[in-house]
C-alpha cells in the first residue's frame, strides 16, 4: 500500500561515480521523491553494516575461488609440460559463464550463515531505534525530522 512515489532516503557511498554531476541530476530528475545522502567516508562500518558484514566476506571468498581457479588451471598446463610463456588461461564465454556462477554459489554457502545475518540486522535495528528516538526527541521540540549531521550533502528534499 505505499505509493511508487513515497519520499525515501537512499544511502550512497562516496564514489566518485555517485558525487558526479551527471548521476545525480540523474536521481533529482527521474526519481524526485528520493532523498540521496552520502556515507560520510570511513564510517561504513557505521553506516552500511552490510557492506562490511556480509559484502565484504561475499566478495573476498569469491576472489579465492577465482584465484584457486587461476592456479588449478596453470598447474594442470605445467604439468603437461607447457612452459610458463606458453601458459594461456581460458577466458571463453562459456569458461567464464559456468566458473563465475560456481564461485557466487559457493562464496554464498560460505557465508549464508544465520549468525552473520542476525548480527547485521541487530546492528541495523539499533541504528533504527536511535534514528526514531531522535525524530520522536525534535517532533517534540517541533523541528523538521533531518539526519542531516550524519552526511555531507544536503538532502535536496
Amino acid at each position: 500500500g505505499v505509493p511508487l512515489n513515497q519520499p525515501c532516503i537512499l544511502q550512497l557511498d562516496c564514489w566518485s561515480v555517485h558525487r558526479s554531476v551527471a548521476f545525480r541530476t540523474w536521481l533529482d530528475v527521474n526519481y524526485e521523491w528520493i532523498c540521496y545522502r552520502f556515507v560520510p567516508a570511513g564510517t561504513t562500518g557505521v553506516a552500511q553494516p552490510c557492506n562490511v558484514d556480509i559484502q565484504r566476506p561475499l566478495k573476498l571468498a569469491i576472489k579465492e575461488l577465482q584465484h584457486e581457479d587461476i592456479v588449478a588451471e596453470t598447474l594442470t598446463q605445467l604439468r603437461a609440460g607447457r612452459t610458463a610463456d606458453e601458459i594461456r588461461l581460458d577466458v571463453t564465454k562459456g569458461t567464464l559463464r559456468d566458473r563465475s556462477m560456481r564461485w557466487v554459489v559457493e562464496a554464498y554457502k560460505l557465508i549464508n550463515k544465520p549468525d552473520i545475518v542476525q548480527k547485521v540486522c541487530s546492528i541495523l535495528a539499533d541504528q533504527y531505534q536511535v534514528l526514531m528516538w531522535r525524530a520522536g526527541f525534535l517532533a517534540l521540540q517541533g523541528w523538521y525530522y533531518s539526519i542531516q549531521p550524519l552526511f555531507r550533502e544536503p538532502c535536496k528534499c
